[in-house]
């Protein structure tokens, strides 16, 4: 495992230091593996074809996927594209 360093700010460390059970390198990898999850998704719904006219801006993207975490995470099925169409009555 590579070592990497984070700067923190003095108030940020001191609020830290307030929970000295919490392993925050832990909790920093976490939030890691998760933001990098996050970005993939992104990127990976941000792939539309270019036949499709439909325009996706990068929040709205983020907003879709952060939607699909919670359904995922709730363990309920997430809704499929032409789901959506349909509740959009654009199909």
């Amino acid at each position: 495992m590579r070592t990497i360093t984070l700067s923190a700010p003095m108030e940020l460390k001191a609020k830290m230091q307030l929970f000295p059970e919490v392993n925050w390198a832990e909790v920093s990898r976490e939030e890691l593996r998760e933001r990098i999850s996050t970005l993939l998704l992104v990127e990976k719904i941000s792939e539309i074809p270019f036949d499709d006219n439909r325009e996706v801006n990068e929040e709205l993207a983020r907003d879709v996927v952060r939607s699909v975490e919670r359904t995922i995470k709730s363990g309920a099925k997430p809704m499929t594209l032409e789901e959506l169409d349909k509740l959009l009555g654009l199909k």
